[in-house]
């Protein structure tokens, strides 16, 4: 009878320790999945304010470039990025802001994808059925695009076509022939952004709408692009630009920017002559090209210009630290806005600037700027000369 009791009491013992053990691991599960809880909300909370914190970096890139625009006309900054700002935020944190223009590149929206668009673009690299397929894939016609000897794919149950203008620069990934090495090596050079100047002129005297690039804050390879290829006859002979010739002009372009005013650029191609770089008639036709009061060559490319267009890419890192010491990084949040900081009244050539004051759509009775709205003239940029004759180029004086 002892023994039957205790067995019992074994058993009971036994079944008490099982459920103790029982309780032991529920409540250790419950303490791990209150900690897990704890970390993923605190994670959470790290996550918001670091993305705080580069919100803070954008809106104070927005206002310190909104500053710049109501008292600099001409940007004097020449690098690689246009404004960099590291500043500490509740001691506990900082933003890192990177802000570069978009008209230091090449326009890619189907309203810019003329012939002069496509050579800057065979300038880059891309080939002719790249291109062909980059156009198909934003118009809205079925009619496929030749370029070259190369016929576009605007057939949609072949391939991905879009009908319908680029949203975004990643987009050309889908387009039919553009790999991801291609991908990778255009996407810092292009744009669907930058402003548009409607005033331009063809090789036959007449207007058409073009993109100018930025040659204070445009790469090598984009100054190289539109300067390659440029041809025109000067004095019964024809010149053309060639590569090495674009790649030295380049070289002494990025060296002596930033330009404020046409007479400092041909000051520069003039120096590019003395060093044999190119002569004196290249040099004409590159300022004929590049100057956007003048009449283009028989191939031309597109202008330069000395302003941002106001079209901005801001690239914003916010970063929270754990300790004032700020020697561990608990939270960083990267964001990248497309901001319009004002747009151009352009006033490009003489018959613009004599005409300005009839752009009845852009003041009020009082003769002031609507209001709620921020323009910039490009007359500081490039001064009204006569854009019709050709024959009388400018020399940079005046």
């Amino acid at each position: 009878m002892g023994r039957m009791n205790n067995k019992k009491y074994g058993f009971a013992l036994i079944v008490t320790v099982g459920i103790l053990a029982v309780l032991v691991l529920i409540g250790i599960c419950l303490a791990v999945s209150m900690r897990l809880e704890e970390n993923t909300a605190a994670s959470y909370s790290n996550d918001i304010k670091a993305r705080y914190l580069a919100e803070a970096g954008i809106n104070r890139a927005i206002a310190e470039l909104k500053d710049n625009a109501r008292n600099n006309f001409i940007y004097s900054y020449s690098g690689s990025a246009l404004y960099t700002d590291n500043t500490l935020y509740s001691n506990c944190g900082s933003y890192s802001v990177d802000v570069y223009d978009e008209q230091r590149k090449v326009n890619i929206h189907l309203d810019n994808m003329t012939d002069s668009t496509i050579r800057i673009l065979q300038n880059l690299g891309l080939t002719d059925q790249q291109i062909a397929n980059l156009i198909d894939y934003q118009d809205s016609n079925d009619v496929p695009t030749t370029v070259g000897a190369a016929i576009g794919v605007d057939d949609d149950s072949t391939a991905d076509i879009k009908d319908a203008p680029l949203e975004t620069i990643e987009e050309i990934r889908e387009i039919d022939g553009i790999t991801e090495a291609t991908y990778n090596n255009i996407k810092a050079h292009i744009t669907i952004f930058s402003y548009q100047d409607p005033h331009t002129i063809n090789s036959a005297g007449n207007t058409e709408a073009r993109c100018p690039i930025n040659v204070n804050t445009a790469s090598q390879e984009v100054i190289e692009a539109v300067l390659k290829n440029i041809s025109g006859t000067i004095g019964g002979t024809t010149y053309t630009i060639s590569d090495t010739e674009a790649n030295k002009v380049a070289n002494d372009i990025i060296n002596a920017r930033p330009f404020n005013s046409w007479m400092e650029f041909k000051a520069c191609l003039d120096g590019s002559v003395v060093d044999n770089d190119i002569r004196s008639e290249e040099a004409l036709l590159i300022m004929r090209n590049c100057n956007p009061n003048r009449q283009k060559p028989s191939t031309y490319t597109t202008e330069f210009c000395f302003f941002s267009g106001g079209k901005y890419t801001i690239i914003s890192t916010g970063i929270l630290y754990a300790t004032l010491t700020q020697t561990k990084i608990i939270a960083r949040k990267r964001i990248k806005a497309v901001v319009d900081i004002y747009s151009v009244l352009n006033e490009t050539s003489k018959e613009d600037f004599d005409d300005g004051q009839t752009m009845k759509e852009q003041y009020q009775s009082n003769g002031e700027f609507a209001k709620g709205r921020s323009f910039k003239v490009t007359t500081l940029n490039s001064c009204p000369f006569e854009s019709m004759n050709s024959g009388n180029d400018w020399t940079g004086e005046g």
